[in-house]
């Protein structure tokens, strides 16, 4: 498992999360350039910016720990390649698996987020080319 290569699934979900929280940084960026004249203007659009990024870093990472651990990982190993504790991998593998199914194209789990798998749905879609789909 270690020398397998990154799923094209996963890889689409996760440069998709990325790419979208790196445009969310940039906006960030640029309001802090431009802005530091009015500081009213610069927190808002600063503030804006990174919290709007910070947004897609919890669910992404929630998505790497299920899929991995879905994959073989042992536990210790996503601990330490996701910078948390052995014990809340657990609770990331839950909060990323309706997205983790969405992104394999599984129906979603009775009772889970709908909202989350759909998003797995939308990434799978909008990356089909690099995951080899189309």
């Amino acid at each position: 498992m270690y020398d397998m290569s990154v799923p094209p699934a996963l890889r689409a979900a996760v440069r998709c999360d990325l790419l979208e929280a790196r445009r969310r940084l940039n906006d960030a960026l640029e309001a802090e350039a431009n802005y530091a004249a009015r500081y009213w203007e610069w927190l808002r659009l600063v503030g804006y910016g990174t919290t709007d990024a910070g947004q897609y870093m919890g669910p992404v990472t929630a998505l790497m720990a299920a899929h991995a651990r879905e994959d073989g990982f042992p536990d210790g190993t996503i601990a330490r390649c996701l910078q948390v504790t052995t014990g809340q991998v657990d609770e990331l593998c839950a909060a990323g698996a309706d997205y983790n199914d969405g992104v394999h194209g599984r129906h979603a789990r009775p009772g889970g987020d709908e909202v989350r798998h759909r998003i797995g749905m939308i990434r799978r879609e909008s990356f089909a080319e690099l995951i080899g789909l189309v």
